[in-house]
């Protein structure tokens, strides 16, 4: 399979005046550790596509005119902050921005035109936090949901399927698509009760016609690979196979890694790049292999890189070259956890699905 990977220089000029977690290096570290680590061979089934960037129609799929100029005069004027005092702009930032869409949109239309198999959009500034009006969360445009937009709305296919795999919930993807009986959001998180945003309890389930087309799925503290797996086995899988998607969107949070500072759960890079093989399976089995990563959080260099380079190399090769040697605790009381989570969640859900 050949996998694209979409990646542009522009993506480093979004960049903070003070230490922040989400900074240019980010990128860095992923590039250094995929030269550094990957096969030749692999690598001859890559193809680095420098993306164009977007227009602002297509912005406006997802966020009004008024969002759009607020970023843009904020990086003429040098930078600043947007709604929570967290998410900064820099000068580089509104280009920057565009381009990640950009990269999504060029992603798509290549893996729709049968160029690519597959993509891994290596972009910053990340999105899933951002709503229609509101950037917080370090990120700016909601980049995944105007994909999701596009490929809706442009291009005209019927479903898509978004699984959010970061360690925090993807409250703006989730607000965009909630009465959206067309779009299937999955998000994996870490308990909201310990974790901004504080936001995707199981209940959250969708409104209207949208009702049973938000699935949620919040990990304790210290779930590891195999609960994850497991989750992606007993609810995701049944869910995902029975609606049936045209394309697979990934919001690509690597920030549910052990090494990761900001959070506290316990996968490991093995574990990112076994996630990434089912959802490759996921794609193959429901939507003709459309598959489309797009990188979110991720705050350790080597957990985000190690499992970043994991699932681009899984999404062509099905190899998974770096392994973490983490001596992971066996906890009787997470396992009886999850499962209790997963009986509830299917309890919540089986209205909407078969299990």
């Amino acid at each position: 399979m050949r996998t694209g990977i979409f990646y542009h220089e522009k993506f480093l000029e979004h960049k903070p005046n003070y230490n922040h977690p989400e900074n240019p290096m980010r990128l860095n570290y992923i590039i250094e550790k995929y030269h550094a680590s990957v096969d030749d061979k692999i690598k001859k089934n890559h193809d680095w596509i420098t993306p164009t960037s977007v227009s602002e129609e297509i912005i406006l799929l997802v966020h009004p005119k008024g969002h759009i100029e607020r970023v843009k005069k904020l990086s003429e004027v040098g930078g600043g902050f947007m709604d929570d005092g967290e998410t900064y702009i820099s000068s580089g930032t509104y280009e920057a921005a565009m381009l990640a869409v950009g990269a999504c949109i060029n992603a798509i239309k290549m893996i729709l035109d049968g160029k690519i198999s597959n993509a891994f959009a290596l972009v910053r500034p990340p999105g899933h936090h951002a709503s229609h009006e509101i950037s917080e969360g370090f990120c700016i445009f909601n980049n995944i949901a105007i994909a999701a937009k596009y490929l809706i709305e442009i291009r005209k296919l019927k479903r898509v399927v978004i699984v959010d795999i970061d360690a925090h919930h993807g409250n703006g993807t989730q607000d965009i698509f909630y009465c959206d009986p067309n779009v299937l959001y999955i998000g994996f998180h870490q308990d909201p009760r310990t974790l901004y945003p504080g936001t995707g309890f199981p209940t959250e389930v969708g409104e209207g016609e949208g009702k049973g087309f938000t699935v949620n799925i919040p990990m304790p503290p210290t779930a590891t690979d195999k609960h994850y797996l497991m989750a992606f086995n007993e609810i995701v899988f049944p869910i995902v196979l029975q609606f049936s998607p045209d394309f697979v969107l990934v919001s690509a949070g690597f920030d549910a890694h052990f090494y990761d500072p900001l959070t506290n759960l316990r996968l490991t890079s093995q574990g990112y790049g076994k996630i990434a093989k089912k959802i490759k399976e996921l794609s193959i089995k429901s939507a003709h292999g459309r598959l489309l990563y797009v990188l979110e959080g991720g705050y350790h260099p080597n957990g985000l890189s190690n499992s970043a380079v994991n699932s681009i190399t899984v999404m062509s090769d099905d190899i998974i070259p770096l392994k973490d040697t983490f001596p992971i605790k066996h906890s009787e009381h997470v396992d009886s956890y999850v499962k209790r989570l997963i009986r509830n969640i299917k309890n919540i859900h089986k209205k909407y699905w078969n299990f």
